[in-house]
């Protein structure tokens, strides 16, 4: 092989890759907006997903006012930051099904009417009335987060987006506790 036929072949096998890299570095911006907008997706460890989710809804719960609860959740951070996040988004959740099932009963004086499960409670509060329907868009956002990290395999988010979920839930718990003192 002669030097000519040496240099051909080198720029034949390095051709994709120097063409691939120009395009990327040509279209950065373009690309890293189209990555900000992917909804769902991993890489390696990270699951963002449920990040993007948890940001958006906290996003939309800052023009709710929400009160603080009376006792605020007393989950050390160092659940919140463990290798299993699902234990903090859990039993965050445990403690809004408590004050959201205990609104419930507060609102249902008929037995037959009281809820049997976590969507009924929540049905029974949105037909009644009792607490406005941001706050009824908010308990399900985070009834349907509390499912991806229960029933999501390889589930591993980020320790900012739990923290975020609790103090959601903390919020949240806050409004079913004032809804359940005026009733």
């Amino acid at each position: 092989m002669d030097a000519l036929s040496f240099t051909v072949e080198i720029f034949k096998a390095a051709a994709w890759p120097v063409a691939t890299l120009v395009v990327a570095l040509l279209f950065r911006r373009e690309i890293r907006t189209l990555l900000g907008r992917t909804r769902r997706g991993k890489v390696g460890p990270a699951e963002f997903e449920f990040e993007e989710t948890v940001r958006a809804v906290a996003s939309d719960a800052k023009g709710l006012n929400l009160p603080a609860p009376a006792a605020p959740l007393a989950l050390p951070k160092v659940v919140v930051q463990s290798a299993e996040p699902r234990a903090a988004i859990l039993q965050a959740w445990v403690e809004v099904e408590d004050a959201l099932n205990h609104l419930a009963y507060a609102k249902a004086p008929d037995a037959r009417a009281l809820p049997g499960s976590t969507y009924a409670a929540i049905r029974l509060l949105a037909n009644s009335g009792v607490i406005g329907p941001e706050y009824i868009a908010l308990l399900n956002d985070l009834r349907t987060l509390r499912n991806q990290a229960v029933h999501e395999l390889e589930f591993k988010p980020s320790a900012e987006s739990v923290m975020a979920y609790v103090k959601l839930a903390n919020d949240l718990i806050g409004v079913l506790q004032r809804a359940a003192e005026a009733a």
